[in-house]
């Protein structure tokens, strides 16, 4: 296949994966012209590059359909729904010509003449008459609007160049910007707002100067195209008086109107290039491996902690890290891309099933991977159908209920906690719990007895059997019981889960949750039975011990193991036991307390288990491998990985580990208990709870921090923390973060072994908390049973029979940072890390984003509290604030200098502060920005030099 062809190809399949949305939008609103001339343009667009590469079979189609669109454009047709789906049938066939041609290099023969003779009926159909006399329309309306000059512009082009009397002036000339310049004139002498803007854009373009002859010339081509979209040679005329009727005088000429279109490429270069989806691949393939290499040598300086490569490695792995961030970024694309069908599929829908049906799409712009997006497109599209069919009541039974007799659709997608959230809601008949316990005994899936033990969660959860549907008939649609279940499988293959909710006679919501990338994933590495194994991070709740001291103890129901984890039974999987490997030796039990269990506990989709592992080590990226072909045929496994020590591990499918385990089973029959007990107990409402971590802290007070709050929680050793001026400090990830104790003040600890960290995060600033050990997380009421008088406290709670304080987040974020100062300035908190008694407060005037984006955060890092300030007005707003800054830096351009001195010249709290040029930084010339490399070092070494006591000194 050629390049011109595949050229072609491509640019076609892009225009045409809008085309079917764009069309039922042109429908629904036959008066906005906007969706119908990107039609027409594109149908266009199809039809002469047939021509050019002779694709005949194709032209035709696309040219019989290009005449029904230009009626409609032109007002001589009405917009019916029997046209429309013509339309739609043609860019099917135009589509699976693509489709041909791309996987043979040869158009496909057949025979259209039945589609083409109905576009030829469809264009000769008599319209509404236009209601008043072309004389009393705009010249742009009479001659078809933008997209017929476009079009125009499009056809006269080739003319230019080859016509004798203009091969000279046009024949080496850049083709798009030389129909641009032309579209750009056209536009303009139609407007009336610039009469010689055709011959002076043409000129430019040139760098000439037309003579008459040359001019008539031109028109004629311009005249030829014209009359070829079907415009009327009066109009013609008139455009040629237009265009030419000032060409004596272009000194004179007025500027162009302001809204006609610039060329292509006069304001900026190309923006985007097209790239092999295969050469992306690689690519990714490629960082995959070398995230490998990172994990590997990271590995190495974890056992030597003082090599002298500690510092290349650091670095080395922060590259990787860009370059697998900027990767992952290229394979984004918009979700809508997948959405792009649903248009007129739901409008196929209405006319199907005879209902009136709205679709509302909202975050289209979400990205995700490819990979992912293309796994997502045939759910979606089920659940869309069945929303239809299904959900919406038909357009006599919502009269009756009183809703709008349209049903409504709803699609959304967001990112959420590093997942992609999809949403598809209707506003119909919702699920009737009875009904579907009903459904399920009828078709034998449960007996009556089971059915009735159902809570009416569990009973919407039916419909994701297999072989089971709601529907009374058998459609086209649906109705086969085939479905659902299939859907929640697609998803869960790709490390997703479905869920749902629904009121009876409001509607139903399905919320999916799917990860960004299946390619590079986090992973909590474990042990079982010798062995290493990988879970998905994504998969994970949280991790528990069973044993004397936590007071948690494995139970045993019917032979099953159960824990009893904040008063709900968790089904247990041993991991050991469940891949039958051997007992651990008495070297891997050392260092193990004594009757202690390490239980994982992990959901998928609306199942939660525990999963008992002897070790648990670390989260680590991982790279995702296809599993080997003799172990393909296991469930338990996903995918297989690299660990930084070289070792290769298998990754555990949360969902294959409890089918084969038999967990369904066992959280029905727990379920069952579990409604039994319900309806014994008292049928109070419950206070409102909140899940609370329990720690204590090193004086062995028990606290409570809402767990909401926390972002991580770490371990370190002591030598881990650093002291900068008097205050302790801990490098994490690539930051300074305060740390505090309990008490709110330093912690003064340097004994051995390690201690947990909690990590308190607001956007890009941290703060750790070290304190003496984790308890428990436990569901508790939120409110305090005593009120504090104030402090690092909200008050006192009763959690396990004791007493415990309920500390105030807030209160060690004022403790640790300066918000409130930042706030009333108007800074952005990822700059501020301070200010922090003790530490330097620098002060940067400048405007550029790449302040925003790298020096502040260079400085933040090294330890200064940084303060931002786009001009020298702003950063006069913090000395009147009577803010004190130990040194400012600022862009001092010979053109910026003489106003900063005037503006702050009344500063005179700030006279004595020593200032730093970022000028002169860059050895006198312009002022640091985004495209001039940064030498860290250099700008560090100045700051550090203009803060010494010599300095101020001087």
């Amino acid at each position: 296949m050629d390049e011109v062809l595949g050229d072609f190809i491509a640019e076609t399949r892009e225009g045409l994966e809008a085309l079917d949305s764009e069309l039922v939008r042109f429908e629904r609103n036959p008066h906005d012209p906007e969706p119908l001339a990107s039609v027409f343009r594109l149908m266009h667009t199809i039809k002469g590059a047939c021509g050019f590469i002779g694709l005949v079979r194709l032209q035709r189609v696309a040219h019989a359909a290009e005449e029904v669109l230009g009626g409609f454009r032109d007002g001589s047709l009405t917009v019916s729904a029997a046209a429309v789906t013509t339309i739609l049938e043609a860019v099917d066939l135009i589509r699976s010509l693509i489709d041909a041609l791309d996987a043979t290099g040869d158009e496909p023969e057949g025979q259209d003449a039945a589609l083409i003779s109905r576009l030829e009926a469809a264009s000769v159909v008599a319209g509404p008459t236009p209601a008043t006399s072309s004389t009393a329309s705009p010249l742009i309306e009479r001659l078809g609007g933008d997209a017929t000059l476009d079009a125009a512009a499009e056809a006269a082009t080739p003319s230019l160049m080859r016509l004798p009397a203009l091969e000279a002036q046009f024949g080496d000339a850049d083709p798009i910007l030389l129909q641009a310049a032309l579209l750009q004139g056209l536009l303009g002498a139609a407007r009336g707002g610039d009469p010689t803007a055709l011959i002076r854009a043409l000129e430019d373009i040139a760098d000439i100067r037309l003579e008459e002859g040359m001019q008539d010339a031109l028109f004629a081509a311009i005249a030829v195209a014209l009359d070829a979209l079907g415009a009327m040679p009066e109009d013609v005329a008139e455009l040629r008086a237009c265009a030419l009727s000032l060409t004596e005088t272009p000194a004179a000429a007025p500027p162009p109107c302001d809204d006609a279109p610039q060329p292509a490429g006069a304001g900026k270069s190309a923006a985007t290039i097209r790239i092999n989806v295969e050469v992306l691949e690689q690519l990714m393939r490629s960082v995959s491996e070398l995230v490998l290499i990172r994990n590997q040598m990271i590995q190495t300086l974890r056992l030597e902690p003082e090599s002298p490569f500690k510092g290349p490695l650091h670095r080395l792995n922060q590259v990787t890290s860009e370059i697998q961030e900027k990767v992952m970024v290229a394979r984004m694309q918009p979700i809508g891309g997948a959405w792009a069908k649903l248009p007129r599929l739901v409008r196929d829908l209405e006319q199907e099933l005879g209902k009136r049906i709205e679709l509302h799409m909202s975050g289209q712009e979400t990205e995700l991977d490819r990979q992912v997006m293309e796994l997502i497109r045939d759910p979606l599209t089920h659940m869309i159908r069945n929303a239809a069919d299904h959900g919406l009541e038909t357009t006599e039974q919502r009269r009756a209920a009183g809703k709008a007799e349209a049903g409504r659709i709803t699609l959304s997608a967001r990112h959420e906690g590093g997942a992609i959230v999809i949403e598809v809601s209707d506003d119909g008949r919702g699920l009737s719990v009875s009904r579907l316990r009903a459904k399920a005994v009828a078709l034998d899936l449960l007996s009556a007895a089971e059915a009735e033990q159902m809570s009416d969660a569990e009973a919407m959860q039916l419909i994701f059997r297999a072989g089971f549907s709601t529907a009374s008939q058998v459609t086209s649609v649906s109705g086969r019981g085939v479905g659902m279940d299939v859907v929640r499988s697609n998803i869960e293959q790709i490390g997703g889960v479905i869920e749902l909710r629904s009121t009876e006679g409001q509607g139903a919501c399905f919320t999916v949750r799917i990860p960004l990338t299946l390619t590079i994933v986090s992973a909590l590495i474990v042990e079982a039975g010798g062995e290493r194994f990988a879970l998905p991070q994504s998969s994970i709740i949280e991790l528990v011990s069973a044993s004397g001291a936590s007071g948690r103890s494995i139970e045993q129901i019917e032979d099953a193991p159960v824990l009893r984890l904040r008063e709900r039974l968790l089904p247990l999987v041993s991991l050991q036991r469940l891949l039958k490997l051997d007992d651990e030796s008495p070297a891997q039990n050392q260092g193990k307390a004594a009757n202690e269990t390490c239980i994982v506990v992990t959901h998928f989709g609306a199942s939660t288990f525990g999963v008992i592992v002897d070790r648990v080590f670390d989260i680590e990226e991982i790279v995702v491998k296809p599993v080997a072909g003799v172990l393909r045929h296991l469930n338990l496994y996903s995918g297989a990985t690299i660990l930084g020590d070289g070792a290769v591990i298998l990754i555990l499918d949360p969902k294959g580990t409890a089918r084969t385990a038999g967990v369904d089973q066992i959280s029905g029959h727990l379920a069952g208990l579990a409604n039994d007990a319900a309806r014994k107990a008292d049928a109070a409402p419950p206070p409102k709870e909140e899940a609370m971590l329990l720690f204590r802290a090193a004086d062995a007070t028990l606290r409570a921090a809402p767990l909401t709050t926390v972002s991580r929680i770490e371990e370190i050793e002591a030598a881990q923390i650093e002291q900068v001026e008097g205050r302790a400090v801990l490098q994490y990830r690539g930051r300074l973060m305060p740390i505090l104790g309990a008490d709110g003040r330093a912690p003064d600890w340097s004994g051995p072994g390690r201690r947990p960290l909690l990590v308190f995060a607001r956007g890009e600033q941290a703060l750790g908390m070290l304190i003496g050990e984790i308890v428990d997380i436990v569901e508790t009421a939120a409110q305090p049973e005593i009120n504090s008088a104030g402090g690092l406290t909200l008050g006192s709670l009763i959690v396990m029979d004791q007493a415990a304080d309920l500390i105030d987040v807030d209160a060690y974020w004022r403790r640790a940072f300066d918000t409130a100062s930042a706030a009333e300035a108007g800074q952005p908190a990822a700059l501020i890390d301070g200010p922090i008694p003790g530490l330097k407060r620098l002060l940067i005037i400048d405007p550029s984003a790449f302040t925003q984006l790298l020096l502040g955060p260079l400085l933040a890092r090294a330890g200064y509290a940084v303060t931002v300030a786009p001009d020298a007005e702003g950063a006069l707003a913090h000395h009147d604030a009577s803010e004190v800054f130990d040194l400012i830096l600022a862009d001092l351009q010979p053109s910026r200098a003489r106003e900063f001195a005037r503006i702050l010249a009344g500063a005179e709290q700030w006279h004595a502060t020593p200032l730093l040029s970022l000028t002169l930084l860059n050895g006198g010339g312009p002022a640091l920005d985004a495209t001039r490399l940064l030498d860290a070092t250099r700008l560090l070494d100045a700051v550090s030099s203009a803060l010494s006591p010599e300095s101020a000194a001087a």
